[in-house]
């Protein structure tokens, strides 16, 4: 983990335990990272840049990552957004909203 950043803080289980949502982050940077409990192995959920993916929440079976795009500073540019857990294209859920929260 390089100067200014935190490495990965867990923000999310799959209701199996089977798959964990963390977020890699620190000054400037975060994106949302797949962790497969088993292995330790990490994939970042979309392309690793310094304003990517704000993972929130997963869907119950962890196939569904649940999460914001668009940077930083709060904006028109932020969109809520569904990605398969294993990578792909984000689907907008929500325009011009960001953090989405799940729960009762």
């Amino acid at each position: 983990v390089g100067q200014l950043l935190q490495g990965l803080v867990p923000t999310a289980w799959s209701a199996n335990g089977k798959r964990l949502l963390a977020q890699f982050g620190g000054q400037d940077t975060t994106y949302a990272v797949g962790v497969n409990v088993e292995t330790g192995a990490q994939k970042p959920i979309l392309e690793a840049t310094e304003q990517g993916l704000v993972g929130t929440a997963l869907s119950p079976d962890g196939k569904t990552v649940f999460g914001s795009v668009g940077g930083f500073e709060p904006g028109p540019n932020h969109d809520v957004v569904s990605v398969p857990f294993t990578g792909g294209k984000p689907k907008v859920l929500v325009k011009n909203a960001l953090f989405p929260s799940f729960g009762s």
